[in-house]
């Protein structure tokens, strides 16, 4: 949703933003879908996947293919409808995104690609849907785009290169699957902690220092006057100083890794790509992080939930 916001302030209908956020939960739940389809084997020897419904049987493989083939579909016709002088461009990218969105997920461990470039893929998946719809909806100015793509782009790199390894670390190792963390030499330490060589630190770092770039040409083209766009500014570069402060602690061993993905820095980073998109389109871009904020909520609470019945179910066999 923030794609068109930013590249047509205050020129998209109410209509044409829900449609983009339902596409866009539909690519999340596809993508989630996906996943779990790839990884049902591998899941059977985590006990904390215990009480996924195709791990459980609740849902069977045929079920699961099903719904993935019908939130694909339901995705493409939203797409399709977006904007009708566009609909065959737009179509023709959206099959493009969803088909490397299925590749990603299918085949994220499995060796066939450097994993470098498979979280590099991923952060592109969820990164380029921004500049997309910008350009499905016909845009006054879709390059506004690139800066927030760049920079969610960064952030899912992240979030899969280093959350997302590092909390199933050890189980990656023992089904052999083959992850970024894996395959620079990261290891989580009896205590909890991380052993991180210079390499992986390196990757991290880097990547994470880079966020502020595409954030700062967000700002500096967003119609504010000169003080505000300093004070944006201002704050994406302190938002990111906590960012790398957090995420150092952690490849320097100085704190445990998240066992469930929730990382501060990702939260840091996340505010400041919302500070800078809010100049476009203050009630918009508020509404639009209400609602991400709501939905990330929401799968979190869900999954709270299951862990529970998990740990309710054990407890019953031990008895």
């Amino acid at each position: 949703m923030l794609g068109p916001i930013i590249a047509n302030p205050g020129k998209n209908s109410a209509a044409s933003l829900l449609k983009l956020a339902g596409i866009g939960a539909l690519s999340h739940t596809y993508a989630c879908t996906v996943n779990d389809i790839a990884d049902c084997e591998e899941d059977r020897l985590d006990p904390r996947r215990a009480v996924s419904p195709l791990v459980s049987g609740d849902i069977s493989l045929t079920a699961a293919r099903i719904s993935a083939a019908l939130q694909l579909l339901t995705a493409l016709a939203l797409t399709a409808s977006l904007h009708r002088e566009s609909r065959i461009r737009s179509s023709l990218c959206a099959a493009v995104l969803f088909g490397s969105i299925t590749y990603s997920n299918a085949r994220q461990k499995s060796g066939d690609m450097p994993p470098q470039f498979m979280d590099a893929l991923f952060g592109a998946n969820l990164g380029s849907p921004a500049a997309l719809a910008a350009l499905s909806m016909q845009a006054a100015q879709p390059k506004r785009c690139l800066g927030l793509s760049s920079s969610f782009g960064l952030q899912m790199f992240l979030l899969n290169a280093v959350a997302g390894n590092l909390k199933d670390l050890e189980h990656d190792r023992s089904v052999k699957a083959f992850t970024t963390a894996l395959n620079m030499g990261a290891r989580i330490r009896p205590d909890g902690t991380l052993d991180a060589p210079k390499g992986y630190r390196w990757l991290a770092i880097v990547t994470n220092s880079a966020e502020p770039l595409p954030l700062i040409h967000l700002t500096l083209n967003a119609p504010a006057r000169r003080p505000a766009k300093a004070a944006i500014i201002t704050a994406v570069m302190l938002l990111m100083c906590c960012s790398n402060s957090s995420l150092y602690q952690l490849l320097s061993g100085h704190r445990q890794v998240s066992t469930r993905g929730r990382e501060r820095y990702l939260v840091f980073n996340y505010i400041g790509l919302i500070a800078s998109c809010l100049p476009y389109s203050p009630a918009a871009v508020a509404t639009t992080a209400t609602a991400t904020i709501g939905w990330v909520a929401l799968c979190q609470q869900t999954a709270a939930i299951l862990e529970q019945v998990e740990h309710r179910l054990v407890g019953q066999d031990d008895s």
